[in-house]
């Protein structure tokens, strides 16, 4: 997929994810799943540069219900400055999965 968005100069979403669909909630143990994330988006990037994919098409995810249980979703929203700082890129967070959204979402600090 790199190399036909960057034949076409066109904007990519690297999104964070351990693992596909089917198998991505065996794969959702980190021992510290801040730095985790970051460093396995900075590897998506610089594949992505490498492509030839352009810096200003580049946006990244870290990837919230990807690969991750619900305290770790939570854990990656109240973290988002620091993704923002460490990646040099814009930051696009989607919500995929729904379903950790719960009353448990609200009673989480």
């Amino acid at each position: 997929m790199f190399n036909l968005v960057a034949k076409n100069s066109i904007p990519i979403v690297l999104n964070h994810i351990r693992g596909t669909p089917r198998d991505m909630t065996t794969k959702n143990t980190y021992n510290n799943l801040i730095q985790e994330v970051t460093n396995e988006l900075e590897e998506r990037i610089k594949l992505a540069l490498k492509s030839g994919i352009y810096r200003w098409n580049i946006f990244v995810d870290p990837g919230i219900g990807f690969a991750k249980r619900r305290d770790q979703n939570m854990q990656i929203i109240q973290n988002l400055d620091k993704f923002s700082d460490s990646l040099t890129y814009p930051l696009l967070v989607s919500f995929s999965n729904k379903k950790f959204v719960s009353k448990k979402f609200y009673h989480l600090g």
